[in-house]
């Protein structure tokens, strides 16, 4: 996952930037380098080959570039934050924040709506309630002030890679439980 999201920071930064998608390969040489350098470390194959692993990025990275690239407006890329979740101190990165336009019922494009991003890899796609209920973009929308959230999945599946898109939102509510879940 990490390789996959290397990608998808290089051609978001691009995009923050105001230029064009970055080519394909300039992505994919993102993917390779951040790859190298996490296949360095001692890691743990499972089921899998080094080789195996490189070429699942690759064609995770290239769906995203096709499949999501041209729908994202960057307002922020790897958005750092630190604060205090009750008395607890937290920090982190969040992998995007996007200006999520839209079209109303009168076919009029709106201006964008920020939209927290987080990036993921996984065997399965996410459900709706997964991404409804996931105390991490809860944590991000504490962490923004932004109420809105999605998680953009990419999976491996037998008939190639996959991308869903889950939007959410989060309430007060959900923000309140989340600091009592860290006081306790």
């Amino acid at each position: 996952g990490t390789a996959v999201h290397a990608g998808a920071e290089f051609s978001h930064r691009a995009l923050l930037l105001g230029r064009e998608i970055p080519p394909l390969e300039e992505g994919l040489a993102a993917v390779e380098q951040s790859f190298k350098e996490g296949a360095e470390e001692d890691v743990d194959w499972g089921e899998t080959t080094k080789t195996t692993a490189l070429d699942t990025s690759r064609k995770l990275y290239a769906h995203y570039h096709v499949k999501a690239l041209t729908q994202v407006r960057p307002l922020a890329v790897e958005q750092h934050f630190f604060l205090k979740v009750g008395t607890v101190p937290v920090q982190g990165y969040i992998d995007l924040i996007d200006d999520v336009g839209g079209v109303d019922f009168e076919g009029v494009t709106s201006a964008g709506q920020p939209t927290v991003v987080d990036l993921k890899t996984s065997k399965a796609s996410w459900s709706q309630a997964e991404a409804d209920s996931d105390p991490q973009f809860t944590l991000y929308s504490l962490a923004t002030k932004i109420s809105c959230v999605r998680v953009d999945n990419l999976v491996n599946l037998k008939s190639g890679p996959a991308l869903t898109q889950r939007p959410s939102t989060r309430s007060k509510h959900q923000l309140r439980v989340l600091t009592e879940d860290y006081e306790e």
